[in-house]
């Protein structure tokens, strides 16, 4: 039998209200997630104390404006076209210059003024250049079609952002969300609001899936336990229903509509019943060693290799080791953030290329 949404959240929310504990350690969302993830990688998190609101950072584009902000990539398109008469001007008293002197003193004397073409020139082509991919962008948005899923079918949907965006949905930013209750915090990438409706948008990255993300919309338990989280504190601080998730994998539009499930509850409530345990006795003991997760340490961020530079710093806690550094056939030392919070080396499945 399945449960209703309403039922649902009356369970979720007796659930949680058992978990509360204001001698907790405070947690954030990205914590929960990583100690759903490996113990290891949870600890991390909390020593770090960041919150990562989604897996995959988007590439600095377009001056740093955010990729999916339609009224500011119009704003900063509108600021472009006043902008862009400076180096069109300047290109043009260059030329106009070159062409005085050129008839005036020679062409030896004029080709002196090649530097400044070169550098107007450059800083036309660049300001075109943001122009063009600021006008490319916003017509994928204003053309996309109208589209959202079937909220009254439960089922995991393919989605596109700015569909739902043309459906009359509306872009939010928020601050971070805080249950004081639960001691838990954190804020999505962006949130989706219409009416009574408000949804929390992830970001996913594809790099360690084997395709059942791409294909189905199969996210790892880690996600799942942030998805419900999020949805929590957006019911929770806006009073509105969010019994579903919006996630885009990498930096596309593309992406799925993800009810939140009871699976997905538990993981949560499990996760934050597990993150306090797991602090509480790192606390206890903070040499204390919690067993890694081997299955998620093959393609693990945490546990990826990188060339070790004595400039850096590694990842550790105050009576944690020095950076943990492996070294190739080649004579290369590597080191990674687990490794240099753990002391070990985690089985990454590209250490076998690297030669250890």
């Amino acid at each position: 039998m399945t449960t209703s949404v309403e039922e649902l959240s009356q369970q979720v929310s007796i659930n949680l209200e058992r978990l509360a504990d204001v001698d907790a350690p405070p947690l954030n969302v990205h914590t929960v997630g990583e100690y759903v993830y490996c113990k290891r990688a949870g600890t991390i998190a909390f020593e770090s104390g960041v919150e990562a609101a989604d897996d995959v950072p988007l590439p600095p584009a377009l001056g740093g404006l955010p990729w999916h902000d339609l009224d500011r990539l119009r704003a900063r398109k509108s600021e472009l076209l006043e902008y862009v008469k400076i180096p069109i001007a300047c290109n043009v008293g260059v030329w106009v210059l070159l062409l005085l002197v050129r008839l005036t003193l020679g062409t030896i004397y004029a080709m002196g003024l090649a530097p400044a073409l070169y550098y107007f020139g450059r800083w036309l082509v660049g300001t075109l250049r943001d122009l063009h991919r600021l006008t490319m962008r916003i017509r994928v948005a204003e053309q996309a079609a109208q589209q959202e899923p079937d909220w009254d079918e439960r089922r995991i949907q393919k989605i596109n952002y700015w569909g739902l965006v043309r459906a009359g949905f509306v872009v939010e930013e928020k601050d971070n969300l805080v249950d004081r209750q639960l001691g838990l915090s954190g804020c999505p990438w962006r949130v989706l609001h219409r009416e009574n409706r408000v949804y929390p948008v992830l970001r996913v990255s594809t790099t360690q899936d084997s395709g059942e993300l791409r294909r189905y919309g199969q996210l790892r338990d880690s996600q799942l336990a942030k998805m419900a989280a999020y949805s929590h504190l957006l019911h929770l601080c806006e009073r509105a229903e969010s019994s579903w998730a919006i996630v885009l994998l990498d930096a596309t539009d593309e992406g799925f509509a993800i009810p939140v499930t009871e699976k997905a509850w538990s993981l949560f409530r499990d996760g934050v019943a597990m993150s306090r345990r797991e602090i509480r006795l790192m606390q206890q003991d903070p040499r204390r060693m919690p067993a890694p997760n081997d299955n998620a340490c093959r393609r693990c961020p945490l546990a990826e290799q990188r060339e070790y530079d004595a400039k850096q710093v590694g990842i550790a806690a105050p009576t944690g080791p020095r950076p943990f550094r492996t070294s190739t056939q080649s004579g290369k030392s590597f080191h990674c953030a687990c490794g240099d919070r753990f002391g070990w080396l985690p089985p990454h499945e590209e250490n076998s290329q690297l030669g250890f």
